[in-house]
């Protein structure tokens, strides 16, 4: 498997935003990740860890969440 740089994203607390993370995940990472578009990661290809715990179990299903990305310069 090819090395990228990598970055990590952590967000933690209670009540977390789950709009604001969807749009993260679905607007801002996964337009740009080779899975998503089917383009061969280059050598300026990043790798994107995403995590987010949120310890309210009341109030979200998905109270965990962790995601790789490989984000690629589009050309």
């Amino acid at each position: 498997m090819k090395k990228y740089e990598e970055v990590f994203i952590l967000s933690y607390g209670c009540d977390l935003d789950h709009s604001n993370i969807d749009y993260l995940v679905k607007e801002r990472l996964l337009p740009f990740s080779h899975w998503h578009n089917n383009k061969t990661p280059k050598e300026t290809a990043i790798c994107v860890r995403y995590e987010a715990f949120d310890i309210n179990p009341k109030k979200h299903k998905q109270l965990y969440l962790d995601i790789n990305f490989i984000l690629i310069k589009q050309d």
